[in-house]
């Protein structure tokens, strides 16, 4: 009898193997329609309880309704766009008017799919193997060019070259390389294990270089694409892992970030050694943690900040209600700054490789800082974080609020579940680079998510994929012998 909790998923290798044993179909856990009524009617009474006028409150059922409705409309936690949008709605807060646009848009265009490009996957054993390797050391080595050429020399510009770009260009390299030792891990032990020392080397270099660049969402990538693989390849985790999960979570959230916000002005503009000196010495030698916090504190802009308990800093990015606020109040009169940042963003979407002469723009969101008041003057490297609720209604006003959601969320979604399964490795490492973005979208990422993130991986993946399947393997030798023996 056929398990209808499984599904085989056939690669045509030549050992008869599958990429995977077999792929587990994932749970969607979506939302009873009762349960999530019952649920959105609970907080509301509970805040009218508390005294919350009913306006805030009627905001607030139309917001989570939509929420859950589209979470359910997009395939829970069984599809890319499901995973991905849970993630979104999870920093952001209430804005009924937008999550309802975007209620609406998967609602009318979610189903279509398009005949788009997908990426090349390796089939053989042979060539999974020789893929991680190619990865590995092209990960490595792109990441050491790219980290020796992101200095900032006191000018609040990066030094841009052909070096930089290709180092950009291959860094993701680092992440592939987990997902196919993991994947290969979890094959080879019949799920028994899925870690070891072929992803530890990756994992802990892609950390590193996200921990010397104080840059939290690339310090987070790693364990996301590990823990992102194992869930997709019905690997069943233990206790210890949730337990190790939850404390690497706390060290992270307690002491890793607070260090990273508080050593970024230390690194800056100091070359790959230099930074590495101060990163480490930073978490080594601070003893006093509380004074690194209330420094952070101290330090951040208020106007961005949603709690103001010490310590809640880090919090506060996972809310932007205030930092939306401000942009809102800034645009409320009829103020507007349209296309200008997704423009920036456009003009640094072309590789330097391909525009020598290209001009070097502040960011599209110090642009947008400025506007709403929350960078200083003359400063062009503060880049405070909106939401793409706050951002749009900044650049487009009620337009933008309907509209972006309407259209571009269904367009990124049908876009992504066309060329992509995340079952498979590029798929999987396409979905990590995504995920932790998508949180803090903003209007002018989507020209990064709908133009380029997607072809670049399917060219990368053709690019490595065809030096990988052109290396002669021994066990593709021993077929070719078998082959001529038989005939």
């Amino acid at each position: 009898m056929p398990n209808p909790d499984r599904e085989e998923l056939l690669t045509g290798d030549a050992d008869g193997a599958s990429w995977m044993t077999e792929r587990k179909v994932l749970r969607p856990f979506k939302i009873p329609p009762l349960v999530l009524l019952a649920t959105v009617l609970a907080l509301a009474v509970g805040e009218l309880a508390c005294g919350t006028g009913l306006y805030f409150v009627t905001m607030l059922v139309i917001a989570m309704l939509s929420i859950g409705v589209t979470y359910n409309l997009l395939g829970g936690v069984a599809t890319f766009s499901g995973i991905i949008f849970t993630a979104f709605a999870l920093t952001i807060t209430v804005y009924a008017v937008f999550y309802l646009s975007a209620m609406f848009g998967v609602f009318l265009f979610g189903h279509l799919r398009f005949r788009l490009p997908r990426p090349l996957e390796a089939n053989t054993q042979g060539d999974r193997l020789v893929l991680y390797g190619i990865c590995l050391v092209a990960g490595l080595t792109a990441s050491v060019i790219y980290e020796s050429y992101n200095v900032v020399y006191g000018s609040d510009e990066t030094v841009f070259s052909q070096g930089r770009s290709l180092g950009l260009a291959f860094a993701p390299l680092l992440l592939m390389a987990i997902v196919v030792a993991v994947d290969r891990r979890v094959q080879k032990t019949d799920g028994r294990h899925s870690f070891g020392v072929a992803a530890l080397i990756p994992w802990l270099a892609a950390g590193f270089f996200g921990f010397v660049d104080t840059v939290r969402t690339a310090m987070l990538a790693p364990s996301i694409v590990y823990l992102s693989t194992c869930y997709l390849r019905g690997y069943r985790f233990r206790l210890r892992h949730y337990i190790a999960v939850g404390a690497l979570t706390c060290v992270f959230v307690a002491v890793i970030s607070p260090l990273a916000l508080y050593t970024r002005g230390l690194v800056e503009g100091r070359a790959l050694a230099s930074r590495i000196h101060f990163a480490f010495e930073a978490l080594s030698g601070l003893e006093d943690r509380s004074a690194v916090l209330d420094q952070v504190e101290n330090e951040t802009n208020p106007r961005e900040q949603y709690f103001s308990a010490p310590g809640t800093y880090v919090i506060s990015r996972l809310s932007l209600i205030r930092a939306d606020s401000t942009i809102v109040s800034a645009a409320a009169y009829g103020a507007r700054y349209g296309f200008k940042p997704t423009w920036i963003a456009l003009e640094e979407a072309v590789p330097r490789m391909l525009d020598k002469n290209k001009v070097t723009y502040t960011n599209p969101q110090d642009y947008i800082g400025h506007f709403a008041g929350m960078s200083a003057e003359g400063a062009t490297n503060s880049s405070p974080q909106f939401s793409a609720v706050g951002d749009s209604f900044g650049a487009f006003g009620w337009a933008g609020v309907v509209l972006f959601p309407l259209l571009v969320f269904p367009l990124i979604f049908i876009l992504y579940e066309s060329m992509f399964d995340i079952s498979r490795p590029w798929g999987t490492v396409m979905f990590g680079m995504l995920f932790l973005n998508f949180g803090e979208m903003m209007v002018h990422r989507s020209v990064e998510i709908l133009l380029r993130d997607p072809f670049y991986i399917v060219l990368l993946s053709y690019f490595i994929g065809g030096i990988a399947r052109f290396i002669p393997k021994r066990a593709d030798s021993s077929l070719r012998v078998s082959s001529r023996k038989a005939a």
